[in-house]
């Protein structure tokens, strides 16, 4: 009798597109967060110059946006290679070529987004340089 992860490959399964949702979710929180220190120029109370606020988009925004997306497109992957791994039949293997489209549709999603939030984070703080050139 199977005891390990054999015995229930769809559970395994089910858990594993649960966990990369979550890390998803959070991740788009702080993603989210960052977004809008480079948008607002403020991170709580605190004033942010543009050069900062450059850093935090390319340093700490742009990273975690692109490595978001890589791990949607991971799990992706291991949804897709989930049958042939565990052996599964026809029924459950289409489970998991269902399953797999939430984290390409979500990786998707993030990183069309984010193509939108990277122009309008660059126009925000163009415009602000520009603005403050003009002062001097």
């Amino acid at each position: 009798m199977e005891t390990g992860i054999e015995a229930q490959p769809v559970f395994a399964i089910v858990a594993g597109l649960w966990a990369a949702t979550n890390v998803v979710f959070v991740a788009s929180q702080a993603l989210n967060e960052r977004r809008d220190t480079v948008l607002s120029g403020y991170n709580k109370d605190r004033q942010l110059s543009i050069k900062h606020r450059r850093l935090i988009m390319m340093n700490d925004w742009l990273p975690m946006t692109v490595a978001t997306g890589i791990a949607c497109v991971i799990f992706c992957g291991l949804l897709l290679a989930s049958p042939t791994i565990f052996g599964l039949r026809l029924g459950k293997a289409v489970i998991c070529y269902a399953l797999s489209s939430i984290p390409i549709i979500g990786a998707a999603s993030l990183l069309y987004g984010a193509l939108h939030e990277y122009r309008l984070m660059n126009e925000v703080l163009a415009a602000e340089e520009s603005k403050s050139d003009e002062l001097l």
